[in-house]
């Protein structure tokens, strides 16, 4: 059974923040499915209109190869189905089933309880902290744009570079030898000394 990346789509999704992950990861030929709360059209934050490729409720965790989740306001304000979202989202961790969040994400993650035992991070921790207080596994909070630990992936939502080296180095996605140049460009918009653009894109 082929696994996908199953990215979450919701009304108001913060589009940029995966924009970068996703296009790594299409060009390592790692398939990716859309998932919504529902099978209705959502409108990203850019105005994107996106049909979904299937609801919240029919993910099978055994075709899921990571599932990542980009910000949003509606994070914050509970637009979405909590129970059912903290429970499938228990359970992928449980199976040990990769999960990427970024910005808003981190608060429903927070919320889960999901940090509890797992390093993290967010948008900052007073952020984070005067959204979901005393949330369980604080003491874990990291101050860095992005931190991968034992298959949790968090990041702020102003570093969509970092959280796409981390997602793109939890799959694999690219030889570990062209990782570091790949995020020199896209962080600086320069090339490492001595590197082509062909050293970086080019199929291996």
């Amino acid at each position: 059974m082929e696994q996908s990346v199953h990215v979450l789509v919701f009304d108001g999704l913060a589009d940029w923040e995966p924009a970068l992950a996703l296009a790594a990861l299409r060009d390592a030929g790692i398939p990716v499915k859309t998932v919504g709360f529902t099978r209705d059209p959502v409108t990203t934050a850019a105005g994107l209109r996106i049909v979904p490729d299937l609801a919240w409720d029919e993910l099978d965790p055994a075709q899921i190869k990571l599932l990542l989740l980009a910000g949003g306001d509606g994070w914050q304000a509970n637009e979405y189905p909590v129970k059912a979202f903290e429970e499938r989202l228990k359970s992928l961790l449980d199976a040990k089933i990769p999960v990427a969040a970024a910005c808003g994400a981190t608060v429903a993650l927070a919320r889960a309880g999901v940090f509890e035992g797992r390093a993290h991070t967010s948008n900052s921790q007073t952020w984070l902290t005067g959204i979901v207080p005393d949330y369980a596994g604080r003491e874990l909070y990291r101050d860095e744009l992005a931190v991968r630990e034992d298959g949790l992936i968090t990041a702020t939502g102003a570093a969509p570079v970092d959280f796409a080296r981390e997602v793109i180095t939890e799959l694999s996605a690219m030889p570990q030898e062209k990782i570091g140049p790949w995020f020199t460009l896209f962080k600086t918009g320069r090339l490492p000394e001595g590197v082509s653009p062909a050293q970086i894109f080019a199929q291996s």
